[in-house]
């Protein structure tokens, strides 16, 4: 049966090993070495046939075609959309996973020693859970991908394929490079957002102040009538635009809002080429990594759109990834779906036609990351006169309006109301 198998796979037509479902199976050989892979059948019961022929005992088979793909924004959780993980401390755990799975720590191990290293109590009990599950026989991918609404779909992929190339440390090392670029990235744009928000708070505040302290005589009386109006006043109005913006964050980060939050994300003037870099690279590692493992490529393309982390970016590429089963290239579907530069889809299309498409798009990820980072240096200074320019223009309209109440109140005490 098995020989027949075989036979039949290697008589098809080229067109229909392309339209063949995929399957994934994971087993031990006769002497108990566990092994693992894809493999191309007719259907299940086919794929049965030539494992059992090959001499593997399957513990799971599983068709690739019916498995999700993970997309941004499926996941979902009030309270990390509150209070967030730190993603330096996220970064941070990826980095001593990688060292000590470097060491010949078992991932199991590693997770439990990294316990005790981590501050934040959230996720150490997190990784406290994926560790009892990781010892129960589960894989870590599967931990990561039901806690997607924390790490994303990027982590789970990227450890999958970790698990599946036994390259665990690699893979935690770049994904502690990601969480890295973001933190660089969130730290820029939050100085920009504390200056913008005093001067905010600055503009609200201060058109009132010479009504209270300009009187007939000069007194702490007049401060504290001014620091009541503040309290009573003008500190409800701060708080509600506050509170306003902090609403509106976390309701474009729900599923049904998503896709306006990742289109901003992707087209904000200032930080949009950075985010959209960033998510380009996390395309590029998971496919060529996946592709290296022995994923199909059709499957390696919509597990990396997932990855991205972005519904903007993945959605068209999800769309045009079908075509890849019927034939099409890896290039013409970037091409389709339009959302990569021309000469990007032009690189990945040199390494297939040159056989090294894992070497080119490694090489295309390092392009992208130095020039985020490069873009990172450039925004500091950029955005820096941009909010120094709005802030400017707000500090003339406020002292505008602050010596229009100064003269408007010397005029009322000289002669009267």
């Amino acid at each position: 049966m098995a020989g027949q198998s075989r036979a039949t796979l290697r008589s098809t037509t080229s067109w229909t090993a392309i339209l063949m479902p995929v399957f994934e199976y994971r087993g031990n050989t006769a002497d108990g070495t566990a092994v693992g892979g894809t493999l191309q059948a007719a259907n299940k019961q086919a794929a049965l046939a030539e494992l059992r022929g090959q001499g593997i005992w399957l513990t799971d088979l599983e068709d690739v075609a019916a498995k999700p793909i993970a997309i941004a924004g499926r996941q979902w959780s009030l309270l990390h959309a509150l209070l967030p993980l730190n993603k330096a401390q996220v970064a941070l755990l990826f980095r001593q996973l990688a060292a000590l799975l470097r060491a010949g720590v078992t991932p199991h191990a590693a997770l439990t020693a990294v316990q005790d290293r981590i501050e934040s109590g959230r996720l150490r009990r997190m990784l406290r859970s994926i560790a009892s599950e990781a010892a129960g026989g589960e894989h870590i991918s599967e931990a990561f991908r039901r806690r997607g609404y924390v790490f994303g779909p990027f982590v789970p992929q990227m450890m999958e394929v970790g698990e599946r190339t036994g390259r665990l440390d690699v893979v935690c090392d770049e994904v502690a490079e990601q969480y890295e670029l973001e933190v660089k990235l969130r730290r820029s744009v939050l100085l920009q957002k504390l200056y913008l928000g005093a001067v905010v708070c600055i503009g609200i505040c201060l058109p009132s102040l010479p009504r209270y302290i300009i009187q007939e005589t000069f007194s702490l009386a007049n401060f504290a009538a001014y620091g009541r109006h503040v309290l009573y006043h003008l500190l409800p109005i701060i708080v509600v635009i506050l509170g306003g913006m902090k609403l509106i964050h976390i309701a474009l980060s729900t599923p049904r809002l998503r896709r306006v939050h990742d289109w901003l994300a992707i087209y904000y003037p200032l930080t949009g080429p950075i985010v959209r870099q960033a998510a380009t690279v996390r395309f590029l590692r998971t496919m060529a990594a996946m592709y290296e493992a022995g994923v199909p490529v059709a499957d390696c393309v919509e597990a990396a759109a997932g990855a991205t982390a972005n519904v903007t970016l993945a959605g068209p590429i999800l769309r045009e990834a079908p075509l890849m089963r019927q034939g099409a290239r890896v290039a013409q579907v970037l091409r389709s779906a339009g959302v990569f530069p021309s000469t990007a889809v032009g690189m990945v299309a040199t390494g297939e036609e040159s056989g090294t498409l894992p070497e080119s798009l490694r090489h295309l990820a390092g392009l992208y990351q130095s020039e985020s980072e490069a873009r990172l240096g450039r925004l500091k200074w950029s955005t820096y006169l941009a909010v120094v320019f709005v802030g400017a223009i707000v500090v003339v309209v406020v002292a505008g309006l602050s010596f229009s109440a100064y003269y408007n109140r010397i005029f009322e005490l000289v002669f009267g109301d």
